[in-house]
């Protein structure tokens, strides 16, 4: 049995290449999500530090 080869079409490439750039522009924005709020909550417990000391 021989193997098979799988061919792209041009316009498969610009689909999967489309896939692909909507993943990582979501994964980007989750990990800028996630940096801002940990951010806010060291911002948030330097005001309570600063607010019990």
């Amino acid at each position: 049995m021989t193997p098979r080869r799988l061919y792209l079409t041009d316009q498969d490439a610009r689909r999967i290449d489309a896939v692909l750039t909507i993943r990582t522009a979501q994964r980007d924005r989750a990990f800028l999500a996630c940096g801002l709020l940990g951010a806010a909550v060291v911002v948030l417990l330097a005001i309570l530090g600063a607010a019990i000391l």
